[in-house]
């Protein structure tokens, strides 16, 4: 799965965030692999939350041009994560949270339509410990692609269709349309159709 890498800086905090650009359902979570450098005799790390967020963007046309409502925003409960005390700016902390499909609201796939688009984003908040002067949480915010596996066919990954030789692959993931274009088997050079005709 291809990855992307965020990071930045905030004064003595220094942070790099690896992630995959996209995630399917039925793996069950999303995990990001974040690495951090701080000035201990500043602050120190307390614990990182990690959230998966679910856009829905509606948007319609009038003759005055399109015009986008504001997003719905389902947040679906984090998940905390404590580094452990003799942890160095060298490790590398693996951070979960769980892809939610049992609640009466589960998470939809990515989806987009003239008039709706459905995305994603990760919100990550790290929390600094209180033996520091007040320092405010860090929160940064990622897009990922939420979808699913292709359906899976148990007899074969394509049906034949002996009368028309049309081959119809099952589909899945972000919802691709079947079209039969009606093509023969085999299709004739132009010169000996040229050469059929005339000889007829």
């Amino acid at each position: 799965m291809p990855s992307v890498e965020y990071n930045g800086v905030r004064q003595w905090f220094e942070w790099s965030a690896e992630m995959p650009k996209a995630t399917a359902v039925e793996s069950g979570e999303v995990v990001l692999a974040l690495r951090w450098s701080v000035e201990k005799e500043w602050v120190e790390v307390d614990r990182v939350e990690l959230a998966l967020e679910e856009l829905e963007n509606y948007r319609f046309r009038t003759k005055a041009g399109t015009h986008h409502l504001p997003p719905v925003i389902t947040r679906f409960p984090s998940t905390s994560y404590h580094p452990p005390s003799f942890s160095n700016a060298s490790d590398t902390h693996f951070i979960r949270t769980s892809i939610v499909t049992t609640r009466p609201r589960p998470l939809r796939t990515h989806h987009f339509d003239p008039f709706l688009e459905i995305s994603h984003r990760l919100q990550l908040v790290i929390h600094f410990s209180a033996s520091a002067s007040q320092t405010e949480p860090l929160r940064l915010e990622f897009p990922i692609i939420i979808t699913d596996y292709p359906i899976a066919d148990d007899s074969s990954p394509a049906t034949v269709n002996e009368n028309a030789a049309v081959v119809i692959a099952s589909v899945g993931g972000d919802e691709a349309v079947i079209m039969d274009l009606d093509l023969p088997e085999y299709t004739p050079r132009y010169e000996q159709v040229i050469e059929h005709t005339s000889t007829s």
